[in-house]
């Protein structure tokens, strides 16, 4: 009997998280068709300012707010950031092996910097709240974890990010050298 509700409980886990990718798709793929054939030109640029600047930080700030620091986890938000950092350390070192040689002065951090912006910087607000809502529900306290986890991001892990490409862009114009 246990086993059969242990299925069943699995079984509506997958039809949640189904049900929310789809949704996540056809969001995107609504936003795509909007901007390519509904919204004018200068529509996007009106739309990112308030979005960027107005709603998404009124939200987080809204839910950081409202958050239960006693549900938060410590341990496992110091897991999340000493892994994306050991990410980060990670790319920088596979950029400056990838990078073809002879190569301009800062190549390899520029590189490095940005395949680790690529993943490091992962849409946890966009994609993963919704599914971590859907999996665990949204009273979970791993939503809490990432109300956590996004800022430290954002405070942390990009200003090293923006500052290794800022560095190795000094170096290339240093030398005279232009990004491709």
């Amino acid at each position: 009997w246990t086993n059969m509700v242990a299925e069943a409980e699995k079984e509506a886990a997958l039809e949640a998280l189904a049900y929310t990718l789809v949704r996540i798709i056809a969001l995107l793929a609504l936003g795509y068709l909007s901007a390519k054939y509904l919204l004018p030109p200068g529509a996007n640029k009106g739309l990112g300012a308030y979005v960027g600047t107005l709603a998404l930080p009124a939200l987080l700030f809204r839910s950081i707010a409202t958050l239960r620091w006693d549900v938060v986890d410590a341990s496992l938000v110091s897991a999340v950031m000493l892994a994306k950092l050991s990410a980060l350390g990670a790319c920088v070192w596979l950029g400056g092996l990838i990078t073809a040689r002879p190569a301009p002065p800062g190549t390899e951090m520029t590189t490095g910097a940005l395949l680790a912006l690529l993943v490091v910087s992962s849409d946890d607000m966009g994609l993963g709240l919704p599914v971590i809502q859907a999996l665990y529900g949204a009273d979970s306290r791993y939503v809490g974890q990432l109300f956590v986890i996004v800022p430290l991001t954002n405070l942390l892990i990009n200003p090293i990010l923006f500052t290794l490409l800022a560095v190795g862009c000094a170096r290339r114009a240093a030398k005279g050298e232009q990004l491709r």
